[in-house]
């Protein structure tokens, strides 16, 4: 009943009715203990009316290739019930956020004291992570509204920037880590690379949506990888 009348519900429709030979259903971790474990027990049970045989599996970003800490719960359908499907297998991450920053920054991404006395204090650590190799994701907290993640850049880093008077005045300047420098928000384009977005998507909404539509989006690397293991399936080759 919990099930019923929600997005799910929908999904399950529409695979009633189009019918595919094989489907992927994404959501969060917490769905396999949802209501003591019941809610996933009716999610599978309704999948297996529906004639699928499936599979499921927690897959993390960092584990793709993505300098994310992003858990999501994957379910992999087959119409055809005696194909054999397995989960990617996990590969090395050898790219930090570094390799992930855009090299001029515009200086209202920058932040002022209030910002970042808030994303630099230990009780929020876990919600605000700043110069993380793997970077979290899930966050949520009333007192100081934020969109994407933090980047700390050293005050060295920023008087070689060609806007440095207009970053210097609007940033706060304080001592992290041992080093001195600011911090500043990470752009759109910044967050759309660390959901394995290429450049050559376009950003064709305002600042909030864009940020929104980047966090709620599947990390493309995981998608791919999932696909791959779909081809060889069914064996789809290239």
């Amino acid at each position: 009943e919990d099930v019923r009348g929600t997005l799910f519900y929908d999904y399950a429709r529409l695979i009633e009715q189009i019918k595919p030979k094989v489907f992927i259903y994404e959501n969060v971790p917490g769905m396999l203990v949802h209501n003591g474990g019941n809610t996933w027990k009716v999610i599978l049970s309704v999948f297996e009316s529906l004639g699928y045989t499936v599979s499921y599996s927690v897959l993390n970003a960092k584990d793709y290739g993505i300098p994310q800490d992003r858990k999501r719960l994957f379910v992999v359908g087959f119409k055809d019930k005696s194909v054999k499907f397995s989960f990617p297998e996990k590969i090395p991450l050898q790219t930090g956020m570094s390799d992930y920053l855009e090299k001029n920054i515009d200086a209202r991404h920058y932040l002022g004291k209030k910002g970042f006395e808030f994303v630099t204090n230990p009780k929020y650590r876990n919600r605000a992570r700043v110069n993380s190799k793997i970077i979290q994701t899930e966050k949520a907290n009333q007192q100081f509204n934020w969109n994407g993640d933090f980047v700390f850049e050293p005050l060295e880093s920023i008087k070689k920037r060609k806007n440095k008077d207009a970053i210097l005045d609007r940033a706060y300047i304080s001592n992290w880590n041992g080093q001195r420098g600011a911090i500043r928000q990470l752009t759109h384009r910044e967050c759309l690379r660390l959901m394995g977005f290429s450049d050559s998507f376009k950003i064709v909404v305002p600042n909030v949506p864009a940020y929104r539509q980047a966090g709620n989006s599947i990390v493309i690397n995981v998608l791919e990888a999932l696909f791959g293991q779909i081809f060889k399936a069914v064996n789809i080759y290239d």
